[in-house]
């Protein structure tokens, strides 16, 4: 669904044109709330970027990235993991002359090398998508297809409670209604016995 569309069906017969505007305010706060909610696998990407010689900061806007999760070295056409550390320990480690990075930060905006490459080095930094609010008809939410309706009910929700309307109250029973199925069936991509505990018991002991 794209924008336009989800306004539409929470527009519908519930609201006038006046209210337009607000709809589209509460469905992107509703889009809001759910991108923050959790980390779904569908926020998880991987961004390869190349950091040029004595360069040691990548913006996290170049990589349309909110939150970063590990990083990677590329050489030699092998991935080389790459330290972490918090803000305040990683300046210890700073080294301006260059060379090899070993360790990164998040720092402000920036992603951050402990040290400047020699020559230009790739890195493949694994992190959650920044969330960019709906503003063109066209814009489609990231969120699973499936789920763009319930930004319809959210949105309903939110104006009818706010007109004192208690229709409101069915309509988030079934936003969090698709919540809980959203949480059932993206949190993790990766799936093993344990998860299945205690309804998966093995035929033999």
């Amino acid at each position: 669904m794209t924008f336009l569309d989800i306004v539409n069906e929470a527009l519908f017969d519930r609201f006038s044109e006046a209210r337009r505007a607000s709809l589209k305010r509460y469905v992107n706060a509703r889009y809001g709330r759910v991108w923050a909610q959790e980390p779904w696998t569908f926020k998880r990407i991987a961004v390869t970027t190349s950091v040029a010689a004595n360069v040691s900061s990548v913006s996290m806007a170049t990589l349309g990235l909110q939150r970063i999760e590990g990083v990677w070295r590329v050489q030699s056409g092998r991935n080389y993991n790459m330290n972490p550390d918090r803000p305040e320990d990683f300046f210890i480690w700073v080294n301006a002359s260059g060379g090899t990075p070993y360790d990164f930060t998040v720092y402000g905006d920036s992603l951050r090398l402990d040290k400047s490459p020699s020559s230009t080095t790739s890195f493949v930094v694994l992190g959650e998508k920044a969330f960019t609010e709906l503003v063109a008809d066209a814009d489609v939410p990231l969120i699973p297809a499936e789920f763009h309706m319930m930004l319809v009910h959210g949105a309903a929700s939110e104006g009818l409670r706010m007109e004192n309307d208690p229709t409101w109250q069915g309509f988030e029973q079934d936003y969090q209604a698709y919540m809980n199925d959203l949480k059932a069936g993206y949190l993790t991509a990766v799936r093993n016995y344990g998860d299945s505990y205690p309804a998966w018991v093995p035929s033999r002991w």
